[in-house]
């Protein structure tokens, strides 16, 4: 397992890929408007899940809960994507990746540990802006740069 760096921990509110420069000004008119329909909140994050499944975890990561506002965000924001020609998001799951797998040698010993910290408290942090981040993967692990940030409201 290859565990993300605190200072690389975030909820990602909509992956988008490769974008153009003309693209990210687009974004980041749009992040502006959701952002000042919004206000700060405080979120909780409890348990442990992983995806795409038990059977083949890729990547595991802490749930996040009184979430409905960061739904209603992310909801916004995919509304606002798919109309600038992104595409929908699925089911979208308020989550903090916490590290990625490669290679399970025990199965078994990986489940167990999941299930123990299934309904940990990690604690509480607050939402107070909503930033488009560029990531570049290195073979240390991804670098993150924000590109622009915008503080929800007070």
């Amino acid at each position: 397992i290859k565990f993300v760096e605190p200072e690389n921990l975030h909820l990602t509110l909509k992956f988008l890929g490769e974008i153009t420069e003309e693209q990210a000004e687009e974004i980041k008119r749009l992040l502006e408007i959701v952002a000042k329909k919004h206000k700060k909140h405080s979120v909780r994050v409890k348990g442990i899940g992983v995806f795409p499944n038990y059977n083949y975890v890729r990547v595991i990561w802490a749930g996040v809960e009184n979430d409905e506002e960061i739904k209603k965000i992310a909801k916004e924001i995919d509304s606002a994507l798919f109309k600038l020609g992104f595409k929908r998001e699925k089911d979208f799951v308020s989550h903090i990746t916490i590290g990625r797998v490669k290679f399970v040698k025990d199965k078994v010993e990986l489940m167990l540990a999941l299930k123990e910290l299934s309904n940990e408290e990690f604690g509480e942090f607050e939402v107070s802006a909503i930033e488009l981040k560029k990531s570049t993967l290195t073979p240390k692990g991804p670098i993150y740069e924000t590109l622009a940030r915008f503080e929800l409201e007070d």
